[in-house]
Parts: structure tokens; C-alpha cells; sequence
């Protein structure tokens, strides 16, 4: 037993009606009630989330290792994030673990985390096995994968739960469930507030591999998600935004060079897409967003950053962690499976094989 001071950060948005099944599963954590603290940030939702948790907290006589916070103004998941991860390095603790609000956690879901990485010094983020809230035999993700086109997704999603309890490398974490070591926050800095939301985690997943540590799953650890497919896809807007931010940031510009020809083919593909669903509008949110020189400022900026904690090469990062399909149940889509995957996939091998060496 390591006696290691855990945060569980937990950022709330507009979330009341999850806050029954995660504060009832946040009262049964086994973990030494001496060594955790639960804090939780209401990003100033305009509803009345944050009144209704705090009478919560009183009405069902909460422990008091559950605190409660209220943001002055929305400032979006990352910056409501980075609030948590903060005060977890402002106040010393060993890990944070970040926490979604649609979940419930299993009683025991923090001791095989900390004794992953208290047992391995080189894993800087450990993510828990996650399943789905509905139905605890089904994987929403067992790690999560990055497509070298800048896409992030669950790995599993919607498979049966048959992992052994074997720690293992993933790509990225997600973000619904994730224990960081806070002296690695100390080193690479916290999440990239300009991201807004989503691929945060990818950003997360993606420096620990470029700055020199290590991303795994613990399947020992196991928490719940009430996850929904086409509430992550009404921001499209952001996400595509956040796609190409992604590849920006990380890549070495001959890089960038290497994949342009299939980046073209899959935007090409992405408008299609996104005019059959009748999201052109957003998509065309997310390309706009590159036309000011302002944000060509910041976007540069960020990267020279980024750039400067390296400490791997493209070659070794992305041969071994970038995949050229897209794999995602959800996406029940006969012209990415047989046409789009393959192409992608060949275009890859050949990069990574051939020409990948910086």
C-alpha cells in the first residue's frame, strides 16, 4: 500500500443530472480517506448545476473530502480542467486523476493506479479501464488510438470486456479517466487552454510520448461512462479545428510536407461528410478559424513551445503510436471501410516506412 495523496479533479458544465450516479459512486471509494481529496468545478453553468450540487452535498451528508467550486465565467473544458490540475500541483499532491461528470468510478478504481505508477517511474499518465455506464461488459475504451491525420478515437468502443488485468501502452488517455503524475504536469505544463474542448487528451497522450514518458491503460482500475456518439459530433466545429491545431503543433515541418497529399484527400472526404449531415456550417467554422493572423500568432507560439520540451523524434513517436485507419464503431461507413481506410492506410506505411526519419 502506497500511502500517495490522490486529487480527483472533476470539471462540471451544465451536468445535474449526472451528479446523483457520480456523487452516490464518489461516497464508496476505498481508498484511505486521509490520503484524497474530491474537488469539483462547476464552469459557471448558466443552469442551476452548481446550486443543486451543493445542496446535494449537504442534503446526502457527503464526506468532506469532497469539495465544491464555482468558476467566475465559463472558460471551457480545458481551462475548467486545468483548474483541477492546478491545485494538485499548487497543493502538493502526488497524482490528480481527472474525471469526467458522466460517470459513476468503481469503489477500488484508484489503488491499481497508483501502484502502477508508483511500480514504474517512466509511466506519466495511467487511464482506467472505461465501460459503458448501461452496461459494465461493454468497453467504451480500452486506451485510446491517434490517426496520423490528427484523429483521435476509443479503442474497443463497444467491444466485450475481455482484458486481462495485463498494464499495457496506449496511445493517448482519455480524458474521462485519467491519473497524472503531478511532477510530469510540473515538467510539460497542463492542458492547452486555446484547444477550448476536445483533444485535450490527445494533446496530453501525444506530449508524454514526444517530452519522454509513457501513457498506459490499468485494467485493474474501472469506471463508467454514460458516453454518447453524436454529442461529441455536434461539435464538429471544434473538433476539426482541433485536428489540425494537433498536427501543427507536434509534427516537424517536413513532416507536415510528407502527409499533405493525403491530408488533402481526407478534407475532400470531410466536406462531403459533413454536407451529408448537414454540417457544412461548422466545418466551414473550423477552416475560417486559419484565416486570421492573429491566431496564426498564437497558433506558432504554442508550437515553438511544445517543440522545446522534445525529447523524441517524429520516427519514434509516430511510427509506433500513429495508425492509418480509422476504426470506430460507431462509424458504420461502407466508403471509409473499404475505400477511404485502405488508401489511408498504404499512404501511411509507405511515409513511415520510407521516408520517416527525422
Amino acid at each position: 500500500m502506497f500511502d500517495k495523496k490522490v486529487l480527483i479533479a472533476i470539471p462540471i458544465f451544465k451536468g445535474k443530472e449526472y451528479l446523483p450516479d457520480l456523487l452516490s459512486s464518489l461516497d464508496e471509494i476505498t481508498y484511505p480517506k486521509d490520503l484524497y481529496k474530491v474537488v469539483i468545478w462547476d464552469d459557471n453553468s448558466p443552469d442551476d448545476t452548481f446550486e443543486v450540487l451543493q445542496k446535494m452535498i449537504v442534503d446526502l451528508k457527503y464526506p468532506s473530502q469532497i469539495l465544491t467550486k464555482r468558476a467566475l465565467a465559463n472558460g471551457g473544458f480545458c481551462v475548467n480542467s486545468n483548474r483541477g490540475l492546478r491545485q494538485a500541483v499548487e497543493e502538493n499532491y502526488d497524482y490528480v486523476y481527472l474525471l469526467n461528470q458522466d460517470v459513476g468510478v468503481d469503489k477500488d478504481f484508484v489503488q491499481p493506479l497508483v501502484e502502477a505508477l508508483e511500480n514504474d517511474q517512466t509511466i506519466q499518465t495511467a487511464q482506467s479501464k472505461i465501460l459503458y455506464f448501461s452496461d459494465h461488459s461493454k468497453i467504451n475504451s480500452r486506451g485510446n488510438y491517434y490517426h496520423y491525420l490528427g484523429f483521435g478515437y476509443a479503442g474497443g468502443n463497444l467491444e466485450t470486456d475481455n482484458l486481462t488485468d495485463e498494464i499495457r501502452e496506449i496511445t493517448y488517455p482519455s480524458g474521462a479517466g485519467v491519473m497524472i503524475r503531478v511532477g510530469w504536469l510540473r515538467k510539460i505544463g497542463f492542458l492547452e487552454e486555446y484547444l477550448w474542448m476536445y483533444h485535450e487528451d490527445v494533446y496530453l497522450g501525444l506530449l508524454t510520448w514526444y517530452a519522454g514518458g509513457r501513457n498506459v491503460l490499468v485494467p485493474k482500475s474501472e469506471i463508467y461512462h454514460k458516453y454518447t456518439f453524436n454529442s461529441s459530433m455536434s461539435r464538429l466545429d471544434f473538433m476539426e479545428r482541433n485536428r489540425w491545431l494537433t498536427m501543427m503543433w507536434f509534427y516537424r515541418w517536413p513532416t507536415l510536407i510528407l502527409i499533405f497529399p493525403a491530408f488533402l484527400g481526407m478534407e475532400l472526404g470531410q466536406w462531403l461528410y459533413a454536407m451529408m449531415r448537414g454540417w457544412s456550417g461548422k466545418k466551414w467554422k473550423s477552416v475560417k478559424f486559419f484565416f486570421s493572423l492573429k491566431n496564426w500568432r498564437e497558433i506558432l507560439t504554442i508550437r515553438k513551445r511544445i517543440q522545446s520540451l522534445r525529447k523524441c523524434s517524429d520516427r519514434q513517436v509516430l511510427y509506433h503510436r500513429a495508425v492509418g485507419i480509422i476504426d470506430h464503431q460507431e462509424i458504420n461507413n461502407p466508403i471509409l471501410k473499404y475505400l477511404a481506410n485502405p488508401c489511408f492506410a498504404a499512404y501511411w506505411w509507405l511515409v513511415k516506412n520510407l521516408f520517416l526519419w527525422w
